[in-house]
């Protein structure tokens, strides 16, 4: 489980890769709906 504050934090961020202009998943954007998505990938080390 995560925290309400962790999980809207991650809502705000897979949002922005698509809504955002600099985001990496700019070309997925529809003003018709709100859409998150996530790219790339991440290695914890």
């Amino acid at each position: 489980m995560i925290t309400s504050s962790a999980a809207n934090e991650m809502k705000t961020s897979l949002t922005a890769a698509v809504s955002d202009p600099n985001g990496t998943a700019r070309l997925l954007y529809n003003p018709k709906f709100k859409l998150a998505a996530k790219t790339g990938t991440a290695e914890l080390k």
